[in-house]
Parts: structure tokens; C-alpha cells; sequence
């Protein structure tokens, strides 16, 4: 498996509530994904930032996804250019979900 980061660093620009709204309209588009198993976003609005964190089945699946010209198209959509961190996992666990009375 490997894990896909992309980091935004919006800086000024930053707007938690719409770097939410288009994590919530691109969702749709990743239940369908070849080789994606999840995709979490992370904002972090004291440092401007948010991060996709996405984890696949492997580094091919990765990085056929995550070509220039779709890095292009995200970047526009975001109105700024992501870092894209390429990293392996060793192991993941799964947690079974707890039941809230």
C-alpha cells in the first residue's frame, strides 16, 4: 500500500469553509477510484493549511491518478498548487467501529 499527502498552503487565501465545500463536492468522485481504500481531509486553520491524505491499494494505482495534469486541475480548483508527498505503509490496522448508546 502507499499513502498520497497533498498539502495546500493557502496563506491568505485560506477559507475553511470552502476548502470544506469542495472536499464535500469531490468526494462523489472517489467511490469509484481504482485501487483508492480512503481519503481523509485535514484542516489545520491556524496554519492555513489542509491535506488530503489518501491511502491506496498501490504506488501504481498512486501515481496513475495523480498525474500532472490532473495535479493541473486541482491546483485550479483549489487556487493553489499542492505538495504531493508519495510515502509506502508498512502495516495498517483496522479498528472496529464503536457503538454509541
Amino acid at each position: 500500500m502507499v499513502e498520497v499527502v497533498l498539502t495546500f498552503r493557502f496563506g491568505t487565501e485560506f477559507n475553511e469553509a470552502r476548502i470544506r465545500q469542495l472536499a464535500e463536492s469531490a468526494a462523489g468522485e472517489c467511490r469509484d477510484t481504482p485501487g483508492l481504500r480512503s481519503k481523509a481531509l485535514l484542516i489545520d486553520a491556524e496554519s492555513r493549511e489542509a491535506m488530503h491524505v489518501y491511502l491506496w491499494d498501490s504506488e501504481e494505482f498512486a501515481r496513475s491518478h495523480f498525474t500532472p495534469d490532473r495535479i493541473e486541475l486541482i491546483a485550479a480548483l483549489w487556487g493553489v498548487e499542492p505538495s504531493v508527498h508519495f510515502d509506502g505503509v508498512t502495516r495498517t490496522v483496522a479498528i472496529p467501529q464503536a457503538t454509541i448508546d
